[in-house]
């Protein structure tokens, strides 16, 4: 850091600096409005596409491959 002679013009420097950061990083407030909520999806939840059994098989033959590896 520079020399500056005294410790006045150091709290000086300091305090333009932090006023300017201040300045510059000014918060503005929002539109305090309330969003709409969205519209609800009427129909199947979640749609399973292939069947319990399947994936169920699926498992059990990795759990076996697993275990006689």
């Amino acid at each position: 850091m520079a020399f500056f002679g005294n410790s006045s013009a150091k709290t000086t420097i300091l305090a333009f600096l932090a006023m300017t950061a201040l300045y510059i990083s000014a918060v503005m407030a929002q539109d305090s409005a309330m969003a709409p909520s969205p519209t609800m999806v009427t129909g199947d939840g979640f749609a399973f596409p292939v069947s319990g059994v399947l994936v169920s098989s699926s498992m059990l033959v990795a759990l076996v491959a697993l275990m006689f590896h």
